[in-house]
């Protein structure tokens, strides 16, 4: 099981993010979270743990490495696989989550350095243009370097690079907020079709998520400790993003005058308003709700003549229509704000 073998990888709780240039380049882990949320697969994001950054999905993990360079200048294969005074390198580091990984189908599926530099091969190539490189297509000379390297420090017999990339971002990572709060507002607009309310209050309580989970330097001692402690799911983003959706247009305000009108008990006012938001939202990304939704304006627009009466009636009217359609989870009052 993935949880098993995860556990079994070797994991640093050096206390790095003491640093604020370690704060940022865990920033990074956000744009990925992004990326990721839009293939609408489910996902955890640990940050700090095993490596700085990991994305773990359905039963393989792909990790990631941050890196920064002052002087923009390219990063040579010397400087990504040699080892340090410390007998580690850069890739080394990476390369020795994968020979720990003793799970019979292998839980490593991508093994990345991600730098703001781009990378210069030893056939005098800088990948200026490249954004993703594997190593496994780089040329001879350097695939060798590097396999003479990581045999020596990983204590191996032979070398396997294809799951091992380098990632040039454009990025800052110096100072990653401005253009991070950009990219969240383009995010969001994306994937909810306007701008979240309160843009940089959304964005302060990502970071600051962020950074807390990274914080966090105690040992877990099961994998559902280091999701609840290192860890943020797809669940944990949505729940952020919706609290940021802007529910105050027009149709919102006319439909809740028509609920205090048509339902006049408080009790009763108060639970149609509250499915009215969760629906509201829901209509945003859940497609079951997109599809009745249309299906409904089109139910409408080809028998006019039975809505001339008071609204209820016609409430009552589609409700027995698609009572059968919306799945089971939703209430009455969900289905009738719909």
């Amino acid at each position: 099981m993935l949880e098993d073998s995860y556990l079994k990888l070797p994991y640093d709780l050096s206390g790095s993010m003491s640093k604020n240039r370690f704060r940022n380049e865990m920033l990074w882990g956000l744009e990925k979270m992004f990326e990721l949320y839009k293939t609408n697969q489910d996902f955890f994001m640990v940050f700090d743990y095993v490596c700085d950054i990991e994305a773990h999905l359905d039963g393989k993990i792909e990790f990631f490495q941050i890196k920064t360079n002052n002087a923009a200048k390219p990063y040579s294969i010397t400087k990504i696989a040699k080892p340090d005074k410390s007998g580690k390198s850069i890739l080394g580091k990476l390369y020795a989550i994968k020979t720990a990984d003793d799970s019979e189908d292998g839980i490593v599926s991508k093994l990345a350095i991600v730098v703001n530099v781009p990378l210069k091969t030893s056939d005098n190539v800088t990948h200026s243009t490249d954004r993703e490189i594997s190593f496994d297509k780089i040329d001879e000379v350097s695939k060798r370097k590097i396999a003479e390297y990581l045999i020596k420090e990983c204590s191996v017999q032979t070398v396997d690079l294809s799951d091992c990339y380098y990632l040039y971002t454009s990025m800052d990572l110096f100072n990653p907020h401005d253009s991070l709060l950009g990219k969240t507002i383009n995010f969001f607009v994306d994937v909810y079709g306007e701008e979240p309310k309160r843009a940089k209050v959304l964005f302060q309580t990502m970071t600051d998520t962020i950074e807390m989970k990274a914080c966090y330097e105690q040992k877990c001692i099961n994998y559902d400790e280091v999701i609840l402690k290192k860890g943020i799911s797809r669940n944990e983003l949505q729940k952020i993003l919706e609290k940021h959706i802007d529910i105050s247009d027009e149709s919102i305000q006319i439909v809740k005058q028509e609920i205090k009108e048509i339902y006049p008990e408080f009790s009763v006012c108060t639970k149609m308003n509250a499915a009215l938001v969760a629906v509201t939202k829901e209509l945003r990304t859940n497609k079951v709700l997109i599809k009745i939704e249309q299906s409904i304006v089109k139910y409408i627009l080809g028998n006019l003549e039975l809505f001339d009466g008071e609204i209820v009636d016609s409430i009552l009217l589609l409700d027995n229509v698609y009572k059968k359609e919306f799945p089971v989870e939703y209430t009455f009052q969900e289905r009738h704000v719909k």
